[in-house]
């Protein structure tokens, strides 16, 4: 069981996002190590060790979500209410598992445009923008949907 920790100021728990996001950066870090050890060069190393954590994100959520829509009958405009306890739980932690892979993806993408040795700021490129834009857009949908339980 994953120790309780709201955001600040609400009642709102974030501690499976927390530690998807956690879970997700280290399977990352471990694919890239092992790349690397296997003598693959740095960049594709990155490269294809952030796909092996969109493989594992997508391996788990998958079979979550086919659980869901199997058991229960999806309606768009139905308060989550309406659905069993556990239903509303699983769909509780689909959504704080993607938006930790959201919260992953994002500080790597922004990890990777820093360069020190010249300066702490990201140096964003073209594509940069659309791809956070979309991830600050579907951590704030995916959270408002947990707000009010949608």
């Amino acid at each position: 069981m994953v120790p309780k920790f709201n955001f600040p100021g609400t009642n709102l728990s974030v501690s499976f996002t927390l530690v998807s996001s956690l879970f997700l950066i280290t399977i990352r870090l471990i694919a890239t190590i092992n790349l690397e050890f296997l003598g693959w060069p740095e960049v594709p190393a990155d490269e294809a060790a952030a796909s092996v954590s969109g493989v594992v994100h997508s391996s788990l959520l998958c079979p979550g979500l086919i659980v869901a829509f199997l058991t229960h009958r999806y309606n768009p405009s139905e308060h989550i209410s309406k659905a069993p306890q556990w239903w509303q739980e699983l769909v509780d932690a689909l959504l704080q598992f993607c938006t930790g892979y959201m919260i992953y993806d994002a500080s790597f993408i922004v990890m990777n445009r820093i360069d020190p040795s010249v300066s702490w700021i990201p140096a964003f490129v073209g594509d940069d923008f659309l791809f956070l834009g979309h991830h600050f857009a579907t951590t704030t949908y995916m959270t408002q949907t947990r707000i009010y339980k949608a």
